[in-house]
C-alpha cells in the first residue's frame, strides 16, 4: 500500500476537520437550550437528530434536548415527536420536558404529555404527582384567565352603556347581588353605586 503523499494527507486531515459533526449539533443545542436561545437549540438539536439512527445511544437524549427547546417556540409539536420515543424515555425524561412546557405556559400540552406518560409507568406514583400538580396548574390558571375576561366584560359593558346601566344593575332588589356566591354578582361587586341624578363617590 503506497503512503498518501503529504500535501494530500494534511488535505484530507483538513477536511476532516471541517466536517460537521453530529456530537458539535448537539453540544451547539445544549448550550444554545442553557443561554435560552431556544429557536437556536432547536435547529441544532433537529440537526443532530437527523445526523442518527434512532437506536443511537445518545438519540433518546438529543430528542429530549430538542424537545425541550421545542416546548418555547413549536410545543404543539412536542407531544408526536415525545411519543415516537417510546418506552425508551425515561420518568426523568417526562418530567423535564413537561417543565419546559410549564415554565412556557404551555400547560395544556404539559398535561397531554404527562398523560401519554402515565401509561408507561404504571406502578408510579411519581408521574401521577407530577401530573396532578400540573393539572391543579391548570386549572388555576383558567380560573384567572376567566376572572380577567369577567372583570374585563363587565367594565367594558360598564364604559359602553354609562351609569344607567351600572346603576340598575347594581342597585337591585335588595338582597340580588349581596351573595358572595351569586353568579351574577360582578367581579370587584362593593354594593350598590348611588342612583341616577347622584354623583358617584369615589372608592
Amino acid at each position: 500500500m503506497r503512503p498518501l503523499h503529504p500535501a494530500l494527507l494534511a488535505l484530507s486531515l483538513a477536511l476532516a476537520a471541517c466536517a460537521p459533526r453530529s456530537d458539535d449539533a448537539r453540544e451547539a443545542g445544549f448550550r444554545a437550550l442553557h443561554s435560552r436561545e431556544f429557536a437556536h437549540a432547536a435547529a441544532s438539536f433537529e440537526r443532530a437528530r437527523a445526523q442518527r439512527s434512532p437506536g443511537a445511544a445518545d438519540y433518546v437524549e438529543t430528542t429530549v434536548g430538542y424537545c425541550s427547546a421545542l416546548a418555547h417556540v413549536d410545543p404543539a409539536q412536542v407531544v408526536p415527536v415525545f411519543r415516537a420515543l417510546g418506552d425508551r424515555a425515561t420518568e426523568r425524561d417526562f418530567s423535564m420536558v413537561a417543565a419546559e412546557l410549564v415554565s412556557a405556559r404551555e400547560l395544556e400540552f404539559a398535561v397531554a404529555l404527562l398523560e401519554a406518560g402515565v401509561p408507561h409507568f404504571p406502578g408510579s406514583t411519581k408521574m401521577l404527582q407530577i401530573k396532578d400538580r400540573v393539572e391543579g396548574l391548570r386549572r388555576d390558571a383558567q380560573l384567572a384567565l376567566n376572572a380577567r375576561v369577567a372583570d374585563s366584560v363587565y367594565r367594558m359593558r360598564l364604559h359602553n352603556d354609562g351609569y344607567g346601566y351600572c346603576l340598575s344593575f347594581l342597585n337591585p332588589p335588595r338582597g340580588d347581588l349581596e351573595g358572595a356566591d351569586n353568579p351574577l354578582r360582578p367581579p370587584n361587586y362593593y354594593g350598590p353605586l348611588p342612583r341616577i341624578g347622584t354623583p358617584p363617590i369615589a372608592r
